[in-house]
């Protein structure tokens, strides 16, 4: 059986191996979001006058529509593939 893991030994129970591991983790997902919300402020105050919130919405909607359909479509394959 297939199982996701994102930190390595916590899928085997060394919880100390993996302590380095989550550390990393808790301080790279904070990084990636803040990085995330100054690029998207970025973007929205650079094209204002462009386009409108409106579209922003829109076009963030169809990224996140893609993104999940990725995942739901690689879970599904996964869970048939044996």
């Amino acid at each position: 059986m297939s199982t996701l893991s994102i930190v390595p030994h916590l899928r085997d129970g060394q919880i100390w191996a993996a302590l380095p591991y989550l550390c990393w983790l808790s301080v790279l997902i904070p990084s990636a979001g803040l990085v995330w919300t100054m690029i998207g402020a970025g973007l929205a105050s650079r094209f204002r006058f462009m386009a409108s919130s409106r579209l922003f919405a829109r076009i963030g909607a169809l990224v996140l529509l893609l993104f999940v359909t990725s995942l739901f479509v690689s879970t599904v394959v996964k869970a048939f593939d044996r």
